[in-house]
């Protein structure tokens, strides 16, 4: 007798090469949003401003706010300095303007008090002469 060879397809966030009886997850900083992949090729680089830390998914998640990643691929964000600041999903951080000053984690420069001035890119106001 002969035996018959049935395929499985393999789930979003997965893929097979060739000849293989199962599926392989994508690496952590790739993805994969579709279902019948083949081979690892199929699963694509997270764009810069996104990660993923986990393998097998279907979809990146975003830097959050306070966070950036200039490249692809990638398993984490990096926090920006003191005196940047970045919206969710960024690829840069921004410096706070003159006047302004960033010392946490976030997406908006605070202004400095009244009697107050700051550089460009400050962590903190300092007071007027």
């Amino acid at each position: 007798g002969s035996m018959a060879e049935t395929c499985t397809m393999c789930a979003a966030g997965r893929y097979a090469d060739y000849g293989q009886s199962e599926c392989a997850l994508c690496e952590k900083g790739y993805y994969d949003a579709t279902d019948n992949s083949t081979g690892a090729e199929s699963c694509e680089p997270c764009s810069s401003g996104k990660y993923q830390n986990k393998t097998g998914k279907t979809a990146c998640e975003a830097c959050e706010a306070g966070y950036y990643m200039q490249n692809t691929g990638q398993t984490e964000c990096l926090a920006c300095s003191d005196g940047t600041v970045s919206d969710s999903g960024s690829s840069t951080c921004t410096d706070c303007a003159s006047g302004r000053y960033s010392n946490s984690r976030g997406a908006t420069c605070q202004a400095c008090a009244v009697g107050r001035y700051s550089q460009s890119r400050s962590y903190m106001c300092t007071d007027c002469a």
